[in-house]
């Protein structure tokens, strides 16, 4: 019997979304559940916007008028002098937020911190979100005392460390009462670390409805830049890691100037530690005057609104929230077919989707949507009603709770 089942009542809610009828079961308590999220995090990165959003949503009236009535606590660690757009945003939303204080990364007088929390907080639910905070909570003992959800977003594999480090969710992931993961690519791995079938569910990322800028600040971004209005914009946002294969994305922007040599220019918004080296290679294929590197930004709409095509060349992913935000933004697609994209947008049908690390194609499907002008707008409208229909944050938040309402004791 799941946890909810046993202590909450159950009520039959109807849910109307995108003109359809879906009846589903959401476990309220007849107090409320407490819900403790406990998540390492400096920046507001696709999954801390889906938590934020959901967190957020709880204390809505719309929430308590679906007899939902949960009461969210998050925590999350803070470093001496460290700036924290995390804890930032935590705090714009007015929602409650305990700082653990650490000296490093494993910082094993944590543990005590966590049991000292829980004890305080005395969760219905522990839900946790990274390697380290699984690992921790394994180690505190606190996964034999509460009911713990643990999400798996994928794995960052910079290093001979980092694969190292990863491998740490193979002991703590196995103890978890529920695992969820973003995308069905992820689930084999997940088995493979011995995490039981019946305790692993797969929850894609949401995304919000595109907030158009306006148009006098995507001006004055387009200037600062020196657009030219003529060309047509190729977008890619996100990290400089080895993952997200930006070189691939330069080696098909070298095969397209062969192609078509004007009429388009690339803007890649993002900073990591493989940026010099793409700049150089920008440099090497002759590019210096297609590619223009823009830096990290968080506020990407405006990026979006100046985009006539969005690009993700990436080698590995989950469930890739900008290109979430791409279709909700209107814009036609071209990715690679990596992770959990292909379960998000399908090939000729929403997106141009080329095998992973294959420059060429990629390339062949860029002059395609530069080429056919009714290619773009007919993928992209379709794009847009699927994460409208699919990925929207009602749907995400209704598979969420009925997770919640399904975790074993």
């Amino acid at each position: 019997m799941g946890f909810a089942r046993s202590q909450l009542k159950v009520y039959q809610v109807t849910l109307l979304i995108s003109k359809s009828v879906y009846h589903t079961y959401l476990t309220v308590s007849q107090d409320h559940i407490r819900l403790l999220v406990v998540i390492e995090a400096a920046s507001v990165t696709g999954p801390v916007k889906n938590l934020l959003s959901f967190c957020q949503w709880t204390q809505s009236p719309q929430a308590r008028a679906q007899g939902v009535n949960i009461r969210p606590t998050l925590a999350t660690y803070v470093r001496s002098g460290a700036s924290n757009a995390f804890i930032d945003a935590v705090g714009k939303l007015g929602l409650p937020l305990h700082l653990l204080p650490e000296k490093g990364r494993f910082d094993f007088s944590l543990l005590p911190a966590l049991r000292q929390l829980a004890t305080s907080v005395q969760p219905h639910i522990l839900q946790t979100h990274n390697v380290k905070t699984n690992f921790l909570v394994k180690a505190a003992g606190l996964h034999k005392l509460y009911p713990w959800i643990a999400f798996q977003h994928g794995y960052t594999a910079t290093d001979i460390k980092m694969l190292a480090y990863n491998q740490l969710d193979r002991w703590s992931l196995r103890s978890a009462q529920a695992v969820v993961t973003v995308c069905h690519a992820f689930t084999p791995k997940l088995l493979g670390f011995g995490v039981a079938p019946d305790r692993l569910s797969v929850l894609h990322n949401s995304v919000a409805p595109f907030q158009q800028p306006a148009p006098e600040e995507c001006a004055r971004l387009a200037a600062s830049l020196q657009l030219d209005p003529q060309e047509t914009i190729l977008l890619t946002i996100g990290r400089f890691s080895r993952e997200k294969a930006h070189a691939d994305l330069l080696e098909a922007l070298a095969r397209l100037q062969n192609t078509r040599p004007q009429g388009w220019r690339a803007v890649l918004v993002g900073e990591g530690p493989e940026q010099a080296r793409l700049q150089a290679l920008t440099a090497q294929l002759k590019l210096q005057h297609r590619v223009l590197f823009a830096g990290f930004h968080s506020h990407i709409n405006p990026w979006l609104a100046l985009a006539g095509v969005f690009v993700l060349p990436s080698h590995s992913e989950g469930s890739p929230n900008v290109i979430l935000e791409a279709m909700a933004a209107g814009l036609p697609i071209a990715a690679t077919a990596a992770g959990g994209t292909p379960e998000i947008i399908t090939h000729n049908q929403d997106a141009l989707l080329s095998p992973v690390a294959d420059p060429s194609a990629l390339a062949a499907n860029l002059d395609r949507l530069l080429t056919d002008s009714s290619l773009g707008p007919r993928l992209a409208a379709r794009a847009l009603t699927r994460a409208s229909e699919h990925f929207s944050a009602a749907a995400y938040r209704r598979q969420l709770i009925e997770i919640y309402s399904n975790l074993p004791r």
